[in-house]
């Protein structure tokens, strides 16, 4: 029987805070009661007379100030220049008037009733009032900018032919290209060759420090293969690797050399020392004969 009776101090804790929101809440049902629930006649009876004298008045400025709009009489008005007394001369409340204001100093114009709606907090007897005296401007005709059929097909071939003289002439037949010394806006000369491709060129012939034949440009991805015979390969000398001093990081950036050739290349130089032909790399199996062909232009063993 002793177990049945027995909380823990964790259930305690949760009676005790039930009882004492139970008992706040039975309290203020009662007070709600004895105070607010009590009618007019009977709280006007219990009110001080300082009390009743201040509601009097408030009751008695209550109605002057209906009296006064009242007597306000409305009239026409512009709802684009009208001041706050014409609106509140329509019955409109002094918040609403504040904000009918503020958005026309927005820039807000009115040339329709239907326009009144815009204004927050307007309410359909306030838009009906507004309506009834506004006197609305004309709304300014946009007139629409008319160009003679004429006149936008000279303006169209006067910027096509802007665009064609800023653009690179193409190359005649038998006219060609020397790839290691022609810039962008050269190559793009070249038919079958615009921006995108005369870039993928110069970046290309960085990497590989200078083209030995037309047809590397091939490596390039989607390069076309009937623009090679614009092209050309002379005056510029090759930028050579030196296998036995540079870098690793170096020679792995070249387009030639993967990253097990390059390990490949310093083993043999650990184990045997400095390379001084590329025959000597033949015994490696990271190399075919070729990749030591088309290596053989970009190595040097000084």
């Amino acid at each position: 029987m002793k177990k049945i009776f027995y909380f823990s101090r964790r259930e305690r804790r949760i009676i005790a805070v039930f009882m004492a929101v139970l008992v706040l809440a039975m309290g203020g049902w009662m007070a709600y009661n004895a105070y607010f629930r009590v009618p007019r006649q009977e709280l006007s009876a219990a009110m001080s007379p300082e009390l009743a004298e201040f509601m009097g008045s408030v009751i008695r400025e209550d109605t002057v100030d209906s009296a006064l709009m009242v007597r306000m009489s409305p009239r026409r008005f512009d709802p684009n220049q009208c001041d706050s007394v014409a609106l509140l001369s329509l019955g409109i409340r002094p918040r609403k008037v504040h904000v009918y204001l503020n958005y026309r100093r927005a820039g807000a114009r009115f040339y329709a009733a239907r326009d009144f709606w815009r204004v927050y907090g307007l309410d359909s007897v306030d838009v009906s009032r507004l309506a009834s005296y506004a006197v609305f401007p004309k709304r300014p005709a946009v007139m629409p900018k008319i160009v003679r059929v004429d006149e936008r097909r000279r303006l169209r071939d006067s910027a096509y032919a802007s665009w064609r003289k800023s653009m690179p002439q193409k190359l005649d037949d038998g006219q060609v290209v020397d790839l290691n010394c022609a810039d962008t806006l050269r190559l793009q000369a070249v038919p079958g060759v615009g921006p995108y491709f005369a870039g993928r060129i110069v970046a290309y012939g960085n990497q590989l420090g200078g083209y030995v034949s037309a047809r590397q440009l091939l490596e390039i991805s989607g390069f076309p293969q009937e623009a090679l015979k614009w092209f050309t390969v002379e005056g510029k000398t090759i930028r050579k690797l030196r296998v036995n001093h540079d870098e690793f990081k170096m020679l792995v950036h070249h387009p030639y050399l993967s990253f097990e050739q390059v390990k490949a290349i310093f083993n043999h130089r650990r184990k045997y020392g400095d390379l001084s032909s590329l025959r000597q790399l033949s015994t490696e199996p990271a190399f075919t004969e070729a990749d030591l062909e088309r290596l053989r232009p970009y190595v040097s063993f000084d």
